[in-house]
């Protein structure tokens, strides 16, 4: 990857972009439905742009606001965010379209066991909501990482409650609480009170559930949607953009197989002696046991555990089953925001031309930070690469133009996603065709990216102020449950800070006092600070680590090239053999580095997890405090 000119990338490609005012609150080609249903995936056929809702156009609430009211419906495995139009049109997962400053109210009714009246009354009638309670499951403890004391609860949840996460979003914590049920009052809905930040960047950001214990159902069954942050002016018009929201609408467990290999991990991990903690250095930890023994599920460590345990399955883009077509003009700028909205699986992006041949892609943005920060002309500078790799809730968007009539395609490549993950397969998302236009074609000036652009003005604030810059070990590790059950719910994720060699490993389990946020935070950090956290991931599956309020400099970027992210892909650890008890291999840490810049973020508590939603919702989340 390299950084480079606008009008040198994807020759033979030539970037345009006449500004377009906006004239309506429609979106060319909208998704929608006449009644309140939450509709099947569509066979391959044409690209369809998610519905467009500008905020700043809709009614205000009583406290002058503009509202947004989205109901939460569900139809079987299926969810689904729905949107009221003042004319009684129902739109499916809106785009909500948003600037930085602007003030609204987001109210989330849940009518997934059928209409509430939260929908309709108005939004001085809704009572506050709180905190979803935790359910009360006894702590198993057990010897876990590093001979250290783990405490394990086999937490599973029913999807019938509904909130919503801003993902991406930079403002306070309070503003879009997490925590809240709409279960919590009579009315089942609460109203959140969202102000952007003046700075936070435009681009590319989603929204979705995040209902502790039942994410990964009601994701998968497509509780997702896009929010835009614009800039004044946009550098396109709204026709040559495209929102690209990319779900997997099915998961298979080999349940035979997988019963067979926690069956034996339980037995384990019940019999392992209780020891004294083993010495380590936080920053170089050990190789420690697998967790699950790896014969049992007939892995072989030479295949380097590119074979995930979990058959692919095929994605959609905005409800169309992959590979979606769209027919774009030749010679203007196509700016595709790419969003991985998966509840776990992965997408290593390239693109390629008719005869199979692998093109460079133009990255303007990544997870919603314009590469060059900015926002002013988001597109007036990019990155370019070969490919692009989106874990769960990573963006990207990618700019693209030809000058020529002809057909480019965005797919997923194959790569190693470990051991007990999804099995990643060449799969094709979306057929570009470019065809002629009488539009006129217009071109963006184009520079380098600044050097103080955020991702590498951070790097070089940590090598000139090392002693100023706390160090932060978090590791990913995951246990057997033993007992009965669904496999899937035998295990337990954690995400532990292990700096201090007194740490005890624990899944998400937030104490509620009188206040909306937990009082047991298991990070707390100064604002004002800066910390570089080393994420080590010892186990055989990779990770999707991701952080509420803020985005993080990656310091790793196989490139070399350091770059902002909220969202980053955590690969699993290396085997290694293991002479003691050679079914359980020994896993050598993978390690991450990234960039926790506190200087600008609001004071409260938040979350940060692992973004593959069955971890999430089997523990891998902890509670964070900035003070």
């Amino acid at each position: 990857m390299r950084y480079a000119s606008l009008a040198t990338a994807l020759m033979p490609c030539l970037l345009s972009a006449p500004i377009a005012p906006q004239t309506n609150g429609a979106a060319p080609a909208s998704v929608e439905v006449s009644d309140v249903t939450c509709p099947a995936p569509l066979s391959p056929s044409a690209y369809r742009e998610p519905p467009d809702l500008y905020v700043w156009k809709l009614p205000p609430t009583v406290n002058g606001d503009p509202e947004v009211i989205l109901s939460v419906h569900n139809d079987g495995a299926r969810f689904c965010y729905t949107y009221r139009t003042a004319d009684g049109r129902i739109l499916v997962a809106p785009t909500l379209r948003v600037h930085p400053s602007e003030r609204f109210a987001l109210r989330i009714v849940n009518d997934i066991k059928g209409q509430s009246p939260g929908e309709t009354v108005p939004a001085d009638h809704l009572p506050p909501c709180k905190p979803m309670p935790m359910p009360n499951i006894p702590a198993l403890g057990h010897t876990g990482y590093l001979h250290h004391v783990q405490y394990t609860r086999a937490m599973q949840m029913t999807p019938d409650d509904a909130n919503i996460h801003l993902h991406g979003f930079e403002g306070a914590a309070s503003d879009e609480n997490v925590f809240l049920s709409t279960l919590s009052t009579p009315m089942h809905a609460c109203e959140y009170h969202i102000t952007i930040p003046a700075t936070q960047p435009v681009g590319t950001y989603f929204y979705h559930t995040h209902v502790h214990g039942a994410s990964q159902l009601e994701v998968l069954g497509g509780l997702t949607g896009a929010w835009i942050v614009d800039p004044p002016t946009p550098p396109l018009a709204r026709t040559d953009e495209h929102v690209v929201v990319i779900r997997d609408p099915g998961f298979v467990y080999p349940s035979q197989k997988a019963n067979a290999i926690f069956d034996a991990a339980g037995r384990h991990l019940v019999m392992k002696p209780v020891q004294q903690p083993i010495p380590y250095d936080p920053f170089s930890p050990p190789a420690v046991p697998s967790d699950v023994p790896v014969q049992t599920a007939a892995i072989s460590l030479d295949r380097k555990g590119c074979e995930g345990l979990f058959p692919a399955v095929q994605p959609t883009i905005n409800g169309v089953m992959a590979p979606a077509t769209i027919d774009v003009p030749v010679g203007r700028t196509q700016l595709f925001r790419l969003i991985n909205s998966s509840f776990g699986y992965a997408k290593l992006v390239r693109l390629r031309d008719h005869s199979g041949r692998n093109l460079p892609l133009a990255v303007v943005s990544r997870d919603g930070v314009p590469v060059g920060n900015d926002s002013s002309a988001p597109m007036s500078q990019y990155v370019e690469t070969e490919s692009v790799l989106l874990p769960a809730a990573g963006r990207a968007d990618i700019a693209i133009t030809r000058t020529s009539e002809g057909t480019l395609t965005l797919y997923g490549d194959h790569f190693c996603t470990g051991v007990f993950n999804a099995t990643s397969v060449k799969a094709d998302l979306l057929t570009i065709r470019f065809t002629k236009t009488t539009l006129p074609a217009a071109t963006i000036a184009s520079r380098k990216v600044a050097e103080d652009a955020p991702a590498a003005a951070l790097l070089s604030y940590i090598r000139a102020h090392k002693n100023a810059v706390r160090r932060r070990a978090i590791t990913f590790t995951v246990y057997a449950v033993p007992g009965a059950g669904p496999a899937v719910g035998r295990r337990a994720f954690m995400i532990t800070d292990t700096t201090n060699r007194d740490f005890q490993e624990h899944p998400y389990w937030p104490v509620f006092g009188k206040s909306d946020a937990p009082t047991n935070p298991d990070v707390i950090v100064k604002q004002g600070t800066v910390e570089e956290w080393y994420l080590f991931n010892a186990t055989l599956e990779s990770h999707s680590f991701h952080i509420h309020q803020m985005a993080f400099a990656e310091e790793n970027d196989p490139s070399g090239v350091p770059v902002m992210l909220d969202t980053i892909f955590i690969p699993q650890g290396k085997a290694l053999p293991n002479r003691a008890e050679p079914a359980y291999p020994l896993v050598k840490p993978s390690l991450t580095k990234v960039i926790m810049d506190f200087r600008h973020v609001p004071k409260g508590t938040f979350v940060f997890h692992c973004h593959v939603l069955t971890h999430e919702d089997l523990g891998m989340m902890a509670t964070i405090r900035v003070e």
